[in-house]
């Protein structure tokens, strides 16, 4: 019996996701700015027209990426948070902020191009800034109970802890770009985010 045929809804939905990770490529490699629409849709194997159905601009597909990108780092760690053992919550939520999606280099340079785009565009930054302020209420939550714990010292600020560790990690996405060095593990940066923050008593990584 002959397999049946995908449905077009289906078919739509595998063209848009091809075109995003067109996008995703060409906007990594060679920059938002310099990328045009029949540079995707010639990656994703697509006529423009196929682009133009699913995104009515360039910048919808950029939008579109920076969606998903926070989305997917927000449920890693939501995630981490909500499965973790009070006294473990500070290295699985780490583990999860500082692993990376894919083993490309995209990703950095594709947050990078975020983060220069949203100078640009109020739409991006307006995404940013709130997947930044949700990130930094989950990390100061896994502060605040790891310091309920008695793993982090009193007198540290479960809020400013956060923001030291994202400083780190936006700090971290820029170094590995621009020099394209692999900085070890996320368990290696867990550790090293957890040395910097000093003031914490040993803890121990789960997994």
């Amino acid at each position: 019996m002959p397999k049946p045929r995908p449905t077009q809804q289906l078919r739509a939905k595998r063209t848009r996701r091809r075109l995003l990770a067109a996008a995703r490529r060409v906007f990594a490699d060679d920059g938002y700015a310099s990328a045009s629409v029949d540079d995707i849709a010639r990656a994703a194997g697509c006529s423009k027209g196929a682009y133009y159905f699913h995104f009515a601009t360039k910048e919808a597909s950029l939008l579109a990426l920076v969606d998903d990108w926070a989305q997917r780092q927000s449920d890693r760690l939501t995630k981490a948070i909500d499965g973790s053992r009070p006294d473990g919550t500070l290295a699985d939520l780490l583990r999860a902020l500082f692993s990376s999606d894919g083993a490309d280099g995209r990703d950095q340079r594709l947050v990078l191009e975020f983060w220069l785009q949203g100078e640009r565009n109020r739409k991006i930054a307006r995404r940013l800034v709130h997947a930044h302020r949700s990130w930094q209420r989950l990390l100061a939550q896994a502060f605040r109970r790891a310091q309920e714990a008695g793993r982090l010292a009193a007198g540290v600020s479960p809020a400013a802890a956060a923001d030291m560790v994202l400083a780190l990690h936006d700090g971290l996405a820029v170094q590995k770009s621009l020099s394209g060095a692999k900085d070890g593990s996320p368990r290696a940066r867990v550790s090293a985010a957890l040395a910097f923050l000093g003031g914490l008593r040993p803890l121990r990584a789960a997994g």
